[in-house]
């Protein structure tokens, strides 16, 4: 097994266990009574922006693992995606995590999210979307520019040119039968949902998919999570536990 150093805090009243793992931090928060089957839960960014809203200690209380690793400013381009990668493989094949796991992507954290489903989409059971970013091309305004840099492009034109888009190949997870759960503010001005989980929706219904979306009238992109934080988690953890059957 990989040699990494950790170190130990208490998270919410969980232990967890923070490391470096290809030169990014990362850590490992333990479920006191782990499930048995190596479910997780992997929030791809902001992990602790509004963790009593977004459900992650109620999958915690239900058995996962809750895990993160810091690729921030890669914007899910190749290079933050071979980081994923090779964190996925650590956590199933030297950690004995299930092979599918359960994506949480906050924001800038859905793009992260779609992106590594629409490369790996037998390695993701379910995927819950909080004001999530879908379409790479539509990212917020104020962050466009560097966001294209990383994926070498400037414009909308050439980033539909890369194929790396993911509202172009939700196809992909609908052939794979992934779930998608997502929470957003119908009055979200930063990730609008006219441009993101609107024509995600309609897509993913056209091609056969799987998706429920909870709408908070008045809200904007914050607060993240849900006020019923039981529900959403108890729908992650049935479509989840569904998955891991499969």
């Amino acid at each position: 097994m990989m040699d990494l150093k950790m170190t130990s805090s208490v998270w919410y009243g969980f232990q967890r266990y923070d490391f470096e793992f290809e030169g990014h931090n990362a850590f490992i928060v333990m479920p006191d009574t782990p499930a048995g089957d190596g479910r997780w839960n992997w929030c791809l960014e902001w992990p602790d922006a509004f963790v009593e809203r977004c459900c992650a200690l109620e999958l915690l209380k239900m058995g996962y693992y809750h895990v993160h690793i810091n690729i921030f400013g890669t914007f899910a381009s190749p290079e933050g995606m071979a980081v994923l990668d090779k964190f996925y493989r650590y956590l199933t094949e030297e950690r004995a995590f299930h092979k599918k796991a359960n994506l949480m992507g906050l924001s800038m954290g859905g793009l992260y999210s779609y992106r590594f489903a629409m490369e790996y989409p037998e390695r993701v059971a379910v995927i819950y979307g909080d004001a999530p970013v879908c379409d790479l091309a539509f990212y917020p305004v104020n962050r466009r520019e560097i966001v294209f840099a990383a994926y070498g492009c400037k414009t909308q034109e050439e980033i539909a040119q890369t194929g790396l888009n993911p509202i172009d190949h939700f196809d992909r997870l609908a052939a794979a039968g992934i779930p998608l759960i997502s929470v957003i503010g119908c009055a979200d001005e930063m990730v609008i949902p006219a441009e993101h989980t609107d024509r995600l929706e309609k897509i993913y219904r056209e091609l056969g998919g799987e998706i429920t979306v909870f709408r908070r009238p008045y809200i904007g992109h914050h607060p993240h999570g849900y006020d019923d934080t039981c529900q959403i988690a108890e729908l992650i953890n049935s479509k989840v536990s569904m998955r891991l059957k499969d």
